[in-house]
């Protein structure tokens, strides 16, 4: 352990604070390096020199410290950091008023130094943990054996039950999002147990890796999901402009966590373009896009074709100027009860009946029909998707 200024400087500030006298901080070379008096930083301390080389405490009274170089009046303690000095710690100020604070001072820096040592430890280990995870992430660790291997060393299960969720959060905030994320982790302990919920940023979204240990079943999982992000963002995003989440696919192996990540995205693509113009969703799960999954894959050429030439009219044009996706998609809620659907579009049945005749005669299909309604939703969502 070294100390440095930065590090230093923390102490002497935190010292200072509990007991109310100026503190000085000498490196193994005598220079200080932190102090209450600002202006006697980096300016060298003969007595802290003699400190280290007889490994023992040393007072200068008033009488004897225009003797030394850049000394004043007061009390120097060895700093011990493993059996070993690294430093010295010097209290400024009278005999009779700084003797009896020498050995809580020394105490008290030595133990800020055990703790700084703990959580640099401890960042180390999390930044390494991180790392990995962004590799599995981007599929970059080809060779199982090694996987495992590094999964063993950080003390990550290799088989748990994990799904990726990927958060859009608009605007995009890496200092905000860091804070929370890190409060978010403290009040969970994520990062004191690593089979846990793990958090990321990658890019300019924040990732979740959420684990389970008990529950087997697929809906079981959804809804303990729905539930989490719900209390995510109730406590911790309430105030973001957008929060949008796509879930991934369940793995039972960590060489499988990159598909749920790219499903998690897939799903936060389609479900943003798409599902979030209905009932304010903000959650939306891979396994629950059905046919919506496909439209990514769908190059635009073959979109544009099929949405400006195979219907009566430019199919698009008329979504555009019309209600109809509404309507289509009240139909398919309803499993094409028109008397359900006329009730959630708060409009009377005759005039439902009406919109649909208007429907047919836009585009040729006859939405009251399983096969044409399939049609024109697929037609309608490309729509959403493509604009």
């Amino acid at each position: 352990m070294r100390l440095n200024p930065k590090l230093a400087k923390k102490i002497v500030n935190k010292t200072m604070n509990v007991l109310g006298k100026n503190i000085n901080i000498m490196d193994y070379n005598g220079v200080i390096i932190a102090s209450g008096e600002h202006k006697r930083v980096d300016s060298f301390h003969e007595i802290s020199v003699q400190v280290i080389k007889k490994e023992k405490i040393i007072i200068i009274g008033e009488n004897e410290a225009e003797k030394y170089k850049g000394v004043k009046p007061g009390i120097n303690l060895p700093i011990k950091f493993n059996s070993k000095i690294i430093g010295v710690v010097g209290i400024t100020g009278k005999i009779e008023e700084v003797e009896g604070y020498g050995r809580i001072v020394k105490d008290l820096v030595e133990l800020m130094l055990q703790q700084e040592l703990f959580y640099s430890e401890l960042d180390r280990k999390n930044k390494v943990s991180e790392n990995f995870y962004q590799q599995l992430l981007s599929n970059k660790i080809s060779d199982i054996d090694l996987l495992k291997d590094r999964a063993n060393l950080l003390k990550i299960k290799y088989h748990l039950l994990r799904v990726i969720l990927v958060l859009k959060l608009e605007p995009f905030n890496a200092e905000m999002v860091t804070k929370k994320m890190q409060n978010i982790c403290d009040k969970g302990n994520f990062y004191n147990n690593r089979n846990k919920d793990v958090f990321l940023i990658r890019g300019e979204n924040l990732i979740l890796i959420k684990s389970f240990s008990n529950i087997k079943e697929k809906r079981d999982i959804e809804i303990n999901i729905q539930k989490y992000i719900s209390e995510i963002k109730k406590n911790y995003f309430k105030e973001t402009y957008q929060f949008i989440v796509g879930v991934g696919s369940i793995c039972e192996k960590l060489d499988e966590l990159y598909l749920s990540y790219q499903g998690a995205k897939h799903a936060l693509e389609v479900g943003e373009k798409i599902h979030k113009m209905k009932d304010n969703e903000y959650i939306f799960f891979l396994n629950k896009l059905g046919y919506d999954y496909f439209l990514p894959f769908i190059p635009d050429n073959y979109a544009n074709y099929y949405l400006h030439n195979l219907f009566n009219h430019d199919i698009a044009q008329v979504f555009s100027k019309n209600d109809i996706g509404h309507i289509l998609e009240a139909l398919y809620n309803n499993n094409l009860n028109l008397t359900k659907s006329a009730d959630e579009l708060m409009m009377h049945r005759n005039t439902l009946l009406y919109k649909l005749k208007n429907i047919k005669s836009y585009t040729g299909i006859n939405p009251k029909e399983a096969k044409g309604l399939f049609v024109l939703l697929i037609a309608y969502h490309l729509y959403l998707y493509e604009k």
